[in-house]
């Protein structure tokens, strides 16, 4: 993510009246999406090793557009993917 997107982020995100927690996920939500990172990465980085308890084994392999790409279809294990890939339950 370039300087001027994430500067783009913050203003849109103000614009909405988000406070700074929101603002924070919304950065950290559009980061992780631009860094092209797959799950199983992002995971390694930035969440606790018990998510993959929880984690849908087939999604690790995809990166979190895919993922997206996937739960807007419907997809229920996506959906459960990104909650947990977003949520602050397993955040390191």
């Amino acid at each position: 993510m370039s300087a001027d997107s994430a500067v783009v982020t913050i203003l849109a995100s103000n614009a909405l009246g988000l406070d700074a927690g929101k603002q924070d996920a919304v950065l950290s939500r559009q980061l992780m999406r631009d860094s092209g990172l797959t799950a199983d990465e992002a995971i390694s980085a930035y969440k606790k090793a018990s998510i993959r308890r929880e984690f849908p084994s087939q999604f690790l392999d995809r990166n979190l557009v895919e993922i997206e790409e996937v739960a807007k279809e419907g997809d229920r294990h996506a959906r459960k993917a990104l909650k947990l890939l977003f949520g602050k339950g397993y955040d390191k």
